[in-house]
């Protein structure tokens, strides 16, 4: 199944691009998706997405499934379906 991978800010720059599609096996979850995104970021890039210990997201990252944050969904272990999209969006500062 093809799944919509989405990001901004210095995530987008370390995935090379703000949206990539990833073909996922059936019964895939939110957490492959993200796994798969840091796979395309590379091992030194790794750290902004997920945790090194345990390859879970950061907890700091916003993570929305065709625009429902997964916190009211079942979290990382929410299954995709073909055509979802994933937002990930990290912590902006400013003022």
């Amino acid at each position: 199944m093809r799944i919509t991978a989405r990001t901004v800010m210095h995530l987008a720059s370390l995935l090379g691009s703000r949206e990539v599609e990833l073909e996922l096996p059936a019964g895939s979850r939110v957490l492959d998706v993200l796994v798969r995104m840091a796979d395309l970021m590379g091992d030194q890039a790794v750290p902004a997405l997920l945790r090194p210990e345990d390859r879970r997201p950061q907890g700091h990252l916003r993570i929305m499934l065709n625009g429902r944050d997964i916190g009211v969904l079942e979290g990382v272990e929410t299954v995709v379906q073909d055509g979802d999209e994933v937002l990930v969006v990290p912590p902006a500062g400013g003022g």
